[in-house]
């Protein structure tokens, strides 16, 4: 029987809240850390004002471009920060970006029903979701899925009176 061994993680980011530390251990053993009142007080609030605008950013980061999914998710953060909540279990519905689409790609593998991978992915470890993604099939499946939400993405961006592909290639052939 052959052994598994775990990569070793690059950095592991840890943050204390009681203590106002945030510590970063390398996978190489060394560690570095600070305490929020190693900080001055303008750039404590300038340190708060970029972990807000990050978390927002990063509710939104897998929209693709879809204004309604990324404004849900953004005004689903704000209000989780306003009622003192920082970290959510997510329920997935399909949409968080990890979820979503390893959830699309089985079912555009014929694995399961939208329903039924959103419900096995919302139990699944990392570990598992991991694995899952780096199967071959899968990753074509995630691939093509996310070629297809940046042919959308690029065919909204495009200028009205953009020429297509047949007639941008003619118009160099004559020039």
């Amino acid at each position: 029987m052959s052994e598994v061994h775990e990569k070793t993680q690059f950095c592991k980011k840890t943050i204390d809240v009681e203590t106002g530390k945030v510590t970063w251990l390398f996978g190489n053993g060394n560690t570095y850390s600070i305490a929020l009142d190693e900080i001055p007080e303008d750039t404590q609030t300038h340190c708060a004002l970029h972990g807000i605008s990050q978390k927002g950013g990063d509710s939104y980061a897998s929209a693709g471009g879809d204004y309604a999914f990324a404004e849900s998710a953004l005004t689903t953060t704000l209000t989780n920060l306003r009622n003192g909540t920082f970290n959510v279990v997510r329920q997935s519905d399909g949409a968080s970006k990890g979820n979503g689409e390893l959830a699309a790609a089985l079912v555009r593998l014929n694995a399961a029903t939208m329903e039924e991978a959103t419900t096995l992915l919302e139990t699944a470890s990392d570990k598992v979701k991991k694995a899952l993604r780096t199967n071959p099939e899968v990753k074509v499946a995630l691939a093509d899925i996310r070629a297809e939400k940046a042919r959308e993405r690029a065919a909204k961006a495009a200028p009205a009176g953009t020429p297509s592909l047949s007639d941008a290639l003619a118009s160099l052939k004559a020039a």
